[in-house]
């Protein structure tokens, strides 16, 4: 196992995933809103091993707090924070950190809109192909049939 990361390097491995992590998300968002969803499967790929990564280092970061006696949360941070050599720099490195971490949360959550949005558009659609209401049975099953007595209205002749 390799030796436990400095502060400095924690906070620096951490904002380079997140920054990685924002780009990536703000791919998501142009790709989800230009429907290209042959994009999205690799895109997803790699959010997820981005978020394991961050998650990993997350983990070193709430050992560190707890290999120094502190508390994991914003008091702990803090202190250990304060136990640095470098505490100052390392504070407004922290706070930067989180500010990218809010703004993918945001992104994140819009993209999650974005997506929800259309499968609702999508569902509607499939309605008024199907002449069914939002209320009634799935046009298909889970094996892909159509359900015992499902109708439908003719949309037009050619």
């Amino acid at each position: 196992m390799s030796a436990p990361l400095s502060a400095q390097e924690l906070i620096q491995a951490l904002t380079a995933k997140v920054g990685a992590l924002k780009q990536l998300l703000l791919d998501e968002q142009k790709t989800v809103a230009q429907r290209t969803d042959s994009n999205l499967q690799p895109l997803l790929a790699t959010k997820a091993n981005l978020l394991q990564d961050i998650e990993t280092l997350e983990h070193q970061r709430r050992q560190a707090l707890a290999d120094a006696g502190l508390e994991d949360g914003k008091a702990g941070m803090q202190a250990w924070l304060e136990m640095q050599t470098d505490a100052e720099q390392l504070a407004v490195d922290w706070a930067a950190l989180l500010g990218q971490l809010r703004e993918c949360q945001m992104i994140n959550e819009a993209n999650g809109n974005v997506i929800r949005q259309s499968l609702e558009h999508n569902e509607q659609l499939l309605h008024i192909l199907r002449g069914t209401n939002a209320d009634d049975d799935p046009a298909y099953g889970p094996q892909g049939q159509r359900p015992p007595g499902a109708t439908g209205r003719d949309l037009g002749k050619a």
